[in-house]
C-alpha cells in the first residue's frame, strides 16, 4: 500500500523534526522521525492497527507512536497520513479551526 501526505501532515512533520531537534538534538530526532516512519509503513502494510475515531471524517484512524498520533483513512491502495499531532493537542480543533 503506497502512503499519501496531506499537507497538513507534511507541515506537523517538519514542526516535529524542527522542535525535536531544537529541544533533543539531531541524533535523538532522527531516532524518533524513524519511529514515526516505521509506524506509519507498518500501518500501510496492515501490521499496525489504528483506533476509530469519533467526530473526525468517517473512516479516520490514529495509531500513537511516542508521544503523537497519527490519523490517517486506510483506502484500498493508499494510506492517507491526514495528521501527526502531539497528544496534549486539542485535536478538534486541529481539524475543525474555528473562525477568528
Amino acid at each position: 500500500m503506497r502512503v499519501a501526505f496531506s499537507r497538513s501532515s507534511a507541515s506537523d512533520l517538519r514542526g516535529i523534526r524542527r522542535y525535536s531537534e531544537l529541544r533533543w538534538g539531531t541524533d535523538r530526532t532522527t531516532r524518533y522521525m524513524e519511529e514515526i516512519d516505521t509506524t506509519i509503513q507498518r500501518t500501510a502494510h496492515a501490521r499496525q492497527r489504528g483506533k476509530r475515531v469519533d467526530g473526525l471524517p468517517d473512516g479516520m484512524q490514529r495509531i500513537l507512536t511516542g508521544k503523537h498520533h497519527i490519523y490517517f483513512i486506510a483506502g484500498t491502495d493508499t494510506l492517507f497520513i491526514s495528521r501527526v499531532l502531539h497528544s496534549s493537542m486539542d485535536v478538534e480543533n486541529a481539524f475543525f479551526p474555528k473562525p477568528k
